[in-house]
């Protein structure tokens, strides 16, 4: 049924559970995963008790992130295991939705699946594909939080 399930992760407890679920579904399907970590291009400031911020930079802050993310997505694909195709992605968005719609799209993703107890993240999907004029994106909702977009 799917060819390539992008798979969101963030390194946390939820997100490494879920991709035993993941696995399931990739191996009943015979499809690849994609495993994808998105990051904020910005880089944060830091507030002391004085009124200045200190800012990162962007070199450094970019150096960080991708230190991060590759450390998260080998864990995951660890995890995953070795008798499944599996691609990685990390993709720099402000926006955690817009971001994973950007990797989906860019790996030709034909569902996303991700596990998530934030409502907003959820919130933000939901209202990202009820904007569309195309109504032929599905949302369910299944066991351990996992929650598929279809495209």
């Amino acid at each position: 049924m799917f060819k390539n399930l992008i798979v969101p992760i963030d390194g946390s407890d939820l997100s490494q559970k879920s991709l035993e679920k993941v696995k399931e579904l990739a191996k009943a399907d015979g499809a690849k995963v994609t495993l994808v970590y998105v990051s904020d291009p910005l880089p944060p400031i830091a507030y002391a008790d004085s009124t200045m911020g200190v800012p990162f930079s962007d070199a450094a802050h970019k150096k960080v992130c991708e230190s991060f993310a590759k450390k998260i997505l080998a864990q995951s694909h660890e995890k995953i295991g070795a008798e499944l195709l599996v691609h990685t992605m990390h993709v720099q968005n402000v926006n955690v939705f817009e971001g994973i719609i950007e990797a989906a799209k860019e790996a030709k993703g034909d569902v996303i699946v991700m596990a998530s107890k934030k409502y907003w993240l959820k919130r933000d999907f939901t209202r990202k594909r009820n904007s569309r004029s195309d109504r032929s994106q599905q949302f369910a909702r299944f066991g351990l939080g996992l929650n598929p977009f279809i495209f």
